[in-house]
């Protein structure tokens, strides 16, 4: 039996066309499970008598097509091992019979790019431009950030954006800039012909080549994890997200799937909100403040539209910090981040009998969605009275229909303080709204191994906030 036989007996299972040659894509395919790439490691290790080192190649280049996977495999057997990715990956390449070019964005492809990416972002055109302005160009730490097109001749069918961020560890604390990847789109038309690997590859040699050695990407869904991993990024563990769901929201739900199989019914209650009600106790009503402060077990809390960001970081200063990664909490950070034009946020804020503040609770909701629930962004208290108050504030005067909070940010006995107000583990569901997961991506050996690099890829090493992501 040939090669390319024994081989076509191994990928009996994955859809690669027919017949299976060795131009057929592989990698490429875009359709490869993960464990798919585990089959084809072992097959490649079987006929090698070797073990892969992940570190000494990428998938996406090495195994992109069957031939390039076969050629691999020889090239293993009789060179000692696996070859180093190519450096340089040329902007334009033929898929699917058709030519793709990638290209960096400039600010006078605004107006195209905010209509592309209505297919992830907002509906609105002008809320979009001002999103690209805010996380591309008023973004503090902006230097570097990249948002890439994909087009195929004139037609724009392909983004990957990278944004600038701030990020400590260690004691005392040093600071490394990180790129963050997001805001991901391929065209519904050119996906499964090898773009979405074509897009990835291009941006990430170019962010090499601009001296960037590691890109993290904190809020990967399950989605397009696999494409990631299969193009040589490492995975760390999901953020282990909480949530708390009202009786009252999940009649609402049922109510909106039910209305979906009525001509005309969905429409209505779309229109009407009756299924996604705002939590106007904490959010109050447009144009309303939200309800005034009380008082609760000799403290003051308070609900305010804008953020007391120095009060916020004189607490976060005082308060004891380990060695985990965290995204830097500044000013200017704080300042921008709040300024989401996707985003509103209110601010939960406990006060002590002197009027300092004991801790702070930031709640965010999407502007232009109706999809529900309130995100508990960072949370920062004194003790675990003032985490208290703040959860009893939110679930009982509050009644937010639907909250979620990061469960890695709740040490010592606070998430058990969380779960006994109706918090419980968020449900896995393989789509947009099942718990994120972090993954880096390093340039070279060198930033694996360093020392910051061998602590990103340990799940324990993080002390995780919504915040630092865009789902909060």
């Amino acid at each position: 039996m040939s090669v390319i036989d024994d081989f076509r007996s191994l990928a009996t299972e994955w859809d690669l066309g027919d017949p299976v040659t060795e131009s057929t894509p592989l990698v490429a395919s875009g359709s490869l499970d993960s464990l798919a790439l585990f089959k084809l490691a072992m097959w490649a290790e079987e006929r090698t008598g070797k073990d892969l080192d992940p570190a000494t190649f990428d998938p996406s280049v090495e195994w992109a097509t069957v031939g390039d996977f076969l050629a691999f495999v020889e090239g293993s057997r009789h060179e000692g091992g696996s070859r180093p990715a190519e450096a340089v990956v040329d902007a334009v390449a033929r898929l699917g019979g058709r030519e793709y070019r990638i290209a960096a964005y400039e600010p006078g492809q605004k107006a195209a790019v905010a209509r592309f990416l209505r297919g992830i972002w907002s509906p609105d055109e002008a809320v979009n431009a001002s999103y690209i302005e805010w996380k591309f160009e008023r973004n503090p730490y902006a230097a570097g950030s990249m948002l890439y097109l994909a087009y195929c001749g004139d037609e724009l069918v392909g983004a990957r954006g990278f944004y600038g961020s701030i990020w400590e560890a260690g004691l005392p604390a040093k600071r490394f800039p990180f790129l963050l990847a997001d805001d991901l789109l391929i065209a519904d038309d050119h996906r499964k012909v090898g773009l979405y690997n074509h897009l990835m590859r291009y941006a990430l040699a170019d962010l090499a080549r601009r001296g960037h050695e590691c890109v993290l990407s904190v809020s990967a869904n399950e989605i397009n994890v696999l494409g990631s991993l299969a193009t040589g990024w490492q995975g760390v563990k999901p953020w282990r997200l909480l949530y708390r769901k009202t009786l009252a929201r999940k009649v609402s739900v049922r109510l909106r799937q039910a209305a979906a199989r009525v001509p005309g019914l969905s429409r209505w209650l779309h229109a009407r909100r009756v299924t996604a009600p705002p939590d106007r106790r904490l959010f109050g009503r447009p144009g309303e403040d939200p309800r005034p402060a009380h008082e609760a077990g000799g403290r003051r809390i308070e609900v305010l539209r804008e953020a007391p960001i120095d009060e916020m970081l004189r607490l976060v200063s005082e308060l004891p910090h380990d060695d985990r990664i965290r995204h830097v909490r500044d000013h200017e950070f704080l300042r921008w981040r709040f300024g989401n034009p996707f985003s509103e946020y209110r601010f939960v804020v406990v006060r002590g009998s002197e009027g300092q503040l004991d801790g702070y609770a930031v709640l965010m909701r999407f502007r232009h969605t109706l999809t529900p629930g309130i995100v508990i962004s960072d949370l920062e208290a004194r003790d675990n009275g003032a985490v208290g108050a703040i959860v009893e504030h939110l679930t009982q005067r509050g009644r937010a229909g639907e909250l979620t909070v990061a469960g890695a940010s709740l040490q010592g006995d606070r998430e058990a303080l969380f779960r006994r107000h109706g918090f419980t583990d968020l449900p896995a569901r393989g789509d947009e709204s099942a718990s994120p997961r972090i993954l880096v991506k390093f340039a070279g050996k060198d930033a694996a191994d360093s020392w910051i690099g061998k602590r990103l890829l340990d799940e324990s090493a993080w002390d995780l906030r919504l915040i630092y992501s865009m789902r909060g």
